[in-house]
């Protein structure tokens, strides 16, 4: 509801009215058994009601209207309470006025709107003689039920039938609203249902295997890894031959030879023996021929001795 709606030059303060308010649509989204409540957001210092007569009560299929008055220290001090229709019940004064407990003594500050229509509901169902505002009821209510139901019904069916299309205009809206929303309700649940069915669908199904699939693609091939591929480039620095522009006659060619080169190269290095393994052959060799020609006698070992400067300098002059 909207704020500007409130009336705010009542004297209540603005809390008040707004809990009025929450307390008078909540009780027309939800209203009471026999009741509903008028909407007057103008002035909710009135608030207006129906009641529909209690069963097995003298007041059976009547419908009263009533008025509750907000006065200026509510919610401290209690609301007064009308009939606006016209009613013989000892609890009502012929101006219409309500005396109930609940609005006098017993009363409340969090006693809701909601109670004190309940309260004036069962004051139909049980009157009370002991506080009554209409002598002849409460008289005829404690000497002659009979009598006071006579003289009840009476008023009831003269005074309170008019209110009947109301009522029910009243109970219809209601049951449309109810409605309304329940298909609004019922639509959105559909919807979030289809929205989570087309998430669902277009979330892709992910197995095992297309893992493995996908990740067998990610890795190169043996094959065809950087790492094993023979390129004419490492094929010409390892063989130490230029591939030239050959149109593809040339390199195998070259390949060829290149194989060769390293074939023979490598069987020439196994082959070769290194300087001083030479030495040691021949060392070998003088140390056991030593060896069988004086028994046990000890090698001093081999020093190679240079020739003396006169005899190279005579060899040069001679030449």
């Amino acid at each position: 509801m909207p704020t500007s709606l409130l009336d705010t030059t009542s004297a209540l303060g603005p809390n008040v009215l707004k809990r009025i308010a929450k307390e008078v649509v909540g009780l027309q989204q939800t209203p009471l058994e026999d009741i509903q409540v008028l909407s007057n957001y103008h002035d909710l210092t009135e608030i207006q009601a129906w009641i529909r007569g209690p069963n097995n009560t003298p007041y059976e299929n009547g419908y009263f209207k009533i008025r509750l008055v907000l006065t200026e220290g509510f919610p401290n001090n209690p609301p007064k309470g009308f009939f606006s229709t016209k009613i013989f019940h000892p609890n009502v004064s012929a101006s219409g006025e309500i005396c109930v407990n609940t609005l006098k003594k017993d009363w409340k500050a969090d006693v809701g709107i909601a109670q004190i229509l309940l309260t004036i509901k069962c004051l139909l169902i049980v009157p009370n003689p002991e506080s009554a505002l209409n002598e002849e009821a409460g008289k005829l209510l404690l000497e002659d039920y009979d009598d006071y139901a006579k003289q009840a019904r009476l008023y009831t069916k003269i005074h309170a039938k008019s209110g009947k299309s109301e009522f029910e205009r009243l109970l219809q809206q209601q049951q449309q609203q109810q409605q309304q929303q329940q298909q609004q309700q019922k639509a959105s649940s559909v919807n979030k249902v289809a929205a989570a069915d087309t998430t669902s669908l277009e979330t892709p199904i992910v197995s095992a295997k297309s893992i493995d699939t996908e990740l067998d693609k990610q890795q190169p091939s043996p094959m065809t890894s950087p790492h094993n591929v023979l390129t004419t480039s490492m094929v010409s620095n390892t063989v130490g031959i230029t591939v030239g522009d050959t149109n593809g006659a040339a390199i195998p060619s070259a390949l060829d030879n290149g194989v060769s080169e390293l074939k023979r190269s490598a069987s020439s290095e196994t082959n070769r023996p290194t300087k001083q393994a030479r030495l040691d052959d021949e060392n070998t060799g003088l140390d056991g021929n030593k060896n069988n020609n004086n028994g046990n006698k000890k090698m001093a070992p081999l020093t190679h001795t240079q020739p003396p400067k006169d005899k190279k300098k005579r060899s040069l002059r001679r030449l």
